[in-house]
C-alpha cells in the first residue's frame, strides 16, 4: 500500500511504484530464494525443498491490501515440522 499502518501519507509513497500483492508475495518467496541463490531448497513447495511456511486463514493475494496487517497467522511450518 506504501503506507504505513495510520495509512500515511494519504495517497502512499509514489502510487505509481507500488506492487500487486503477488509481485510481493513472488519477491517473498522465490525472489527471495533466487537472490540468495537457493531456489533448489528454498522458494517453493516442492518435494525435496524445505518447507518454511505459514498457513493463513485467508488468501493474501484476494483480500483489500489495507486489510493485510490483521490476518492472523493459523500456522507456521519449518523444515516440514508445524511450529506453532
Amino acid at each position: 500500500t506504501r503506507q504505513d499502518q495510520g495509512r500515511y501519507p494519504k495517497e502512499g509513497w509514489h502510487p505509481n511504484e507500488r506492487l500487486t500483492p503477488q509481485e510481493a508475495l513472488a519477491l517473498f518467496t522465490t525472489g527471495s530464494a533466487y537472490a540468495a541463490h537457493e531456489e533448489d531448497i528454498k522458494g517453493t513447495l516442492r518435494a525435496g525443498k524445505l518447507a518454511d511456511f505459514v498457513v493463513l486463514p485467508e488468501d493474501p493475494t484476494k483480500i483489500d491490501p489495507e486489510k493485510l496487517l490483521t490476518v492472523k497467522v493459523t500456522a507456521t511450518y519449518v523444515g516440514g515440522q508445524r511450529v506453532f
